[in-house]
């Protein structure tokens, strides 16, 4: 579902004052910045441009997995704890081998090896009793074993943090 939606918006046509401005959003959001840019050296005494820095999923992360107590873990299998300790991949479903305790969508988890040593930290997207429904399966078949989707990954990488 969530690819679904990026790709509608990436096919809408933004415009502004009737012109084309672009036609997905990173080349609005960099046609935006070289005209405000553009604009604020011509009127340096006007205001005061701030551009963006890092995402703001990116600048949360480490402050709201590590800062609150974990309801519950997930134990991993050895694919999944090299896929999750990468720092580049989210925790898919079929890579958990066992859900411990009781914890609702967008509490913050325990990943553990095999041996229970905690690896990383995350927020999750499922509760604990749709990751044991889910445990072991493959993304693609989610919806079908739950009746619906959020996302693939049970804790998307932006909202994981490695220990």
């Amino acid at each position: 579902m969530r690819g679904e939606i990026l790709a509608k918006v990436r096919r809408i046509v933004v415009k502004l004052d009737g012109h084309l401005l672009a036609e997905n959003p990173a080349d609005m959001t960099a046609a935006i910045a070289a005209d405000l840019t553009s604009l604020h050296e011509c009127r340096a005494d006007v205001g005061t441009l701030l551009i963006p820095g890092a995402a703001k999923s990116a600048r949360r992360k480490p402050w709201s997995t590590l800062a609150r107590r974990p309801g519950g873990a997930v134990v991993v299998d050895e694919e999944a704890l090299c896929a999750v300790t990468s720092g580049k991949k989210g925790l898919l479903p079929s890579g958990i081998r066992e859900v411990r305790g009781r914890f609702a969508m967008g509490d913050t988890i325990s990943v553990l090896a095999g041996a229970g040593r905690e690896v990383a930290r995350g927020l999750v997207a499922y509760a604990s009793e749709d990751i044991e429904r889910i445990r072991g399966v493959h993304s693609g078949a989610i919806e079908e074993v739950l009746g619906y989707k959020y996302l693939d990954e049970v804790i998307h990488h932006n909202d994981l943090v490695v220990l």
